[in-house]
């Protein structure tokens, strides 16, 4: 009888957490996106005007032979509406910001 009750309450716990994995948040996607960099070349930028979600610049910063990558703070895309518009952006100090693009979720 016990070991009965014991497969019993084990089936249980797994059923529960099969259950569990099988669900998924709702997707949310930002679209017409833009990345840029500024007039010096070493400060990346990202916006989205459209969509939900979030996003950030991510870009390559180049410096005296090295290559690193680095990621500006996430944006709600709807905070990001205004006049100016709020961007993400990520400095590469006295490197070069290159390859800017936007990462979102």
């Amino acid at each position: 009888m016990r070991r009965t009750l014991i497969g019993l309450v084990v089936a249980a716990g797994l059923g529960t957490g099969a259950a569990l994995v099988v669900q998924s948040p709702a997707a949310a996607y930002v679209y017409n996106c833009s990345a840029w960099t500024n007039g010096d070349g070493n400060v990346a930028y990202a916006h989205c005007s459209s969509g939900t979600g979030s996003y950030r610049v991510l870009t390559d910063c180049a410096n005296v032979g090295r290559v690193t990558t680095v990621g500006g703070p996430w944006i709600t895309r709807s905070s990001g509406d205004g006049d100016p518009p709020v961007v993400s952006s990520a400095g590469c100090g006295s490197g070069y910001a290159t390859n800017p693009r936007v990462d979102s979720h």
